[in-house]
Protein backbone atom coordinates (compact mmCIF):
# COMPACT_ATOMS: atom_id res chain seq x y z
CA UNK A 1 0.00 0.00 0.00
CA UNK A 2 3.03 2.58 1.11
CA UNK A 3 4.71 1.95 -2.68
CA UNK A 4 1.36 1.90 -4.48
CA UNK A 5 0.69 5.65 -2.78
CA UNK A 6 4.63 6.45 -3.04
CA UNK A 7 4.64 5.59 -7.06
CA UNK A 8 0.34 6.12 -8.16
CA UNK A 9 -0.18 9.06 -5.43
CA UNK A 10 -3.88 10.11 -5.21
CA UNK A 11 -4.60 9.98 -9.45
CA UNK A 12 -5.41 6.45 -9.44
CA UNK A 13 -4.53 3.55 -11.25
CA UNK A 14 -6.20 4.72 -14.28
CA UNK A 15 -4.71 8.04 -14.34
CA UNK A 16 -1.23 6.82 -13.63
CA UNK A 17 -1.67 4.58 -16.90
CA UNK A 18 -2.57 7.47 -18.75
CA UNK A 19 0.24 9.41 -17.68
CA UNK A 20 2.63 6.43 -18.04
CA UNK A 21 1.04 6.73 -21.82
CA UNK A 22 1.21 9.62 -22.53
CA UNK A 23 5.29 9.83 -21.32
CA UNK A 24 6.05 6.97 -23.75
CA UNK A 25 4.59 8.63 -27.02
CA UNK A 26 6.15 12.04 -25.41
CA UNK A 27 9.55 10.75 -25.87
CA UNK A 28 9.28 8.49 -28.82
CA UNK A 29 7.96 11.44 -30.82
CA UNK A 30 10.77 13.93 -29.29
CA UNK A 31 13.30 11.43 -30.18
CA UNK A 32 11.72 11.12 -33.81
CA UNK A 33 12.03 14.68 -34.51
CA UNK A 34 15.95 14.91 -33.15
CA UNK A 35 16.60 12.22 -35.08
CA UNK A 36 15.22 13.59 -38.07
CA UNK A 37 16.91 16.57 -37.92
CA UNK A 38 20.36 15.04 -37.64
CA UNK A 39 19.96 12.90 -40.85
CA UNK A 40 20.91 14.16 -44.29
CA UNK A 41 17.98 12.73 -45.89
CA UNK A 42 15.17 14.10 -43.65
CA UNK A 43 11.85 11.92 -44.07
CA UNK A 44 10.81 9.05 -46.84
CA UNK A 45 9.03 8.74 -50.06
CA UNK A 46 4.96 8.63 -50.04
CA UNK A 47 3.58 5.67 -50.88
CA UNK A 48 1.19 7.72 -53.41
CA UNK A 49 0.00 10.66 -54.18
CA UNK A 50 -3.45 11.96 -52.12
CA UNK A 51 -6.10 10.10 -52.22
CA UNK A 52 -9.88 11.78 -52.57
CA UNK A 53 -12.55 9.31 -52.24
CA UNK A 54 -16.07 9.82 -54.69
CA UNK A 55 -18.32 9.52 -52.06
CA UNK A 56 -18.17 12.17 -49.37
CA UNK A 57 -15.41 14.34 -48.33
CA UNK A 58 -12.65 12.05 -47.53
CA UNK A 59 -8.98 12.36 -48.49
CA UNK A 60 -6.16 10.31 -47.68
CA UNK A 61 -2.61 11.49 -47.12
CA UNK A 62 0.86 9.10 -46.54
CA UNK A 63 2.79 10.78 -43.78
CA UNK A 64 6.70 11.38 -44.66
CA UNK A 65 8.34 13.32 -41.80
CA UNK A 66 8.65 12.80 -38.42
CA UNK A 67 6.93 15.62 -37.39
CA UNK A 68 4.31 14.74 -39.62
CA UNK A 69 3.73 11.83 -36.93
CA UNK A 70 3.28 13.64 -33.91
CA UNK A 71 1.33 15.89 -35.71
CA UNK A 72 -0.98 12.61 -36.76
CA UNK A 73 -0.26 11.55 -32.99
CA UNK A 74 -1.01 14.82 -31.62
CA UNK A 75 -4.35 15.31 -33.13
CA UNK A 76 -5.82 11.63 -32.73
CA UNK A 77 -4.02 11.08 -29.28
CA UNK A 78 -2.17 8.53 -29.57
CA UNK A 79 1.26 6.79 -30.44
CA UNK A 80 1.63 6.52 -33.71
CA UNK A 81 4.62 9.25 -33.36
CA UNK A 82 6.98 6.60 -31.87
CA UNK A 83 6.44 4.50 -35.62
CA UNK A 84 9.45 6.74 -36.82
CA UNK A 85 11.97 4.01 -37.13
CA UNK A 86 9.67 2.01 -39.19
CA UNK A 87 8.60 4.18 -41.35
CA UNK A 88 12.19 5.45 -41.81
CA UNK A 89 13.56 2.17 -42.89
CA UNK A 90 10.50 1.80 -45.30
CA UNK A 91 9.02 -1.26 -44.05
CA UNK A 92 5.99 0.69 -42.84
CA UNK A 93 3.88 3.80 -44.39
CA UNK A 94 1.68 5.39 -42.35
CA UNK A 95 -1.14 7.52 -44.31
CA UNK A 96 -3.94 9.94 -42.70
CA UNK A 97 -7.71 9.44 -43.37
CA UNK A 98 -9.27 12.79 -43.41
CA UNK A 99 -13.06 14.36 -43.11
CA UNK A 100 -13.55 17.83 -44.48
CA UNK A 101 -9.61 18.77 -43.63
CA UNK A 102 -10.18 17.56 -40.13
CA UNK A 103 -7.76 13.91 -39.55
CA UNK A 104 -10.67 10.91 -38.08
CA UNK A 105 -7.88 7.70 -38.38
CA UNK A 106 -4.78 7.09 -39.36
CA UNK A 107 -3.77 3.98 -41.51
CA UNK A 108 -0.67 1.68 -40.80
CA UNK A 109 0.65 0.17 -44.29
CA UNK A 110 3.17 -2.75 -43.60
CA UNK A 111 5.02 -3.07 -46.63
CA UNK A 112 7.52 -6.26 -47.99
CA UNK A 113 9.38 -6.81 -51.34
CA UNK A 114 12.55 -5.75 -52.71
CA UNK A 115 11.74 -4.17 -55.63
CA UNK A 116 9.23 -2.23 -57.31
CA UNK A 117 7.77 -5.81 -59.17
CA UNK A 118 7.91 -7.41 -55.82
CA UNK A 119 6.86 -4.44 -53.59
CA UNK A 120 3.32 -5.36 -51.89
CA UNK A 121 1.27 -3.44 -48.59
CA UNK A 122 -1.16 -4.96 -46.26
CA UNK A 123 -2.84 -2.84 -44.09
CA UNK A 124 -1.10 -3.41 -40.41
CA UNK A 125 -3.32 -1.12 -38.00
CA UNK A 126 -6.74 0.94 -38.69
CA UNK A 127 -7.41 3.57 -35.95
CA UNK A 128 -9.35 6.35 -35.19
CA UNK A 129 -9.39 8.77 -31.77
CA UNK A 130 -7.66 7.41 -28.61
CA UNK A 131 -6.74 3.97 -30.67
CA UNK A 132 -10.71 3.19 -31.45
CA UNK A 133 -12.11 1.48 -33.71
CA UNK A 134 -13.16 3.44 -36.52
CA UNK A 135 -16.82 3.26 -37.77
CA UNK A 136 -18.02 1.19 -40.42
CA UNK A 137 -18.21 4.83 -42.82
CA UNK A 138 -14.28 5.03 -42.55
CA UNK A 139 -13.60 1.37 -42.80
CA UNK A 140 -15.87 1.88 -46.11
CA UNK A 141 -13.39 4.51 -47.90
CA UNK A 142 -10.25 2.12 -46.07
CA UNK A 143 -11.72 -0.33 -48.59
CA UNK A 144 -12.30 1.97 -51.56
CA UNK A 145 -8.71 3.56 -51.42
CA UNK A 146 -7.31 -0.24 -51.13
CA UNK A 147 -9.61 -1.39 -54.38
CA UNK A 148 -8.33 1.68 -56.28
CA UNK A 149 -4.70 1.26 -55.50
CA UNK A 150 -4.60 -2.33 -56.12
CA UNK A 151 -6.49 -2.20 -59.42
CA UNK A 152 -3.93 0.64 -60.65
CA UNK A 153 -6.77 3.83 -60.53
CA UNK A 154 -4.63 5.32 -57.95
CA UNK A 155 -1.00 5.42 -58.71
CA UNK A 156 1.42 3.24 -55.90
CA UNK A 157 5.06 4.95 -56.57
CA UNK A 158 6.80 1.45 -56.05
CA UNK A 159 10.05 2.22 -57.42
CA UNK A 160 10.75 5.32 -55.43
CA UNK A 161 9.88 3.00 -52.31
CA UNK A 162 11.83 -0.02 -53.34
CA UNK A 163 14.94 2.07 -54.21
CA UNK A 164 14.41 3.60 -50.40
CA UNK A 165 14.00 0.59 -48.74
CA UNK A 166 17.36 -0.78 -50.40
CA UNK A 167 19.04 2.48 -49.33
CA UNK A 168 17.88 2.24 -45.91
CA UNK A 169 19.07 -1.72 -45.69
CA UNK A 170 22.34 -0.68 -46.65
CA UNK A 171 22.82 2.26 -43.92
Amino acid sequence: AVINKAIIGSRGIKAFHQAIELWHRRVATLSAVRHERRTDRPGWPSICPPWHCEKGNYEIIAITTAAGLVEEGNRLDHCVGGYYPQCRSGTVQILSLKREGSHVATIELKLSGTSADTLSFQVGQFKSRRNERPDDELHDVLRAFLHDANCGKHPIFRSQLAAHRKRMERE
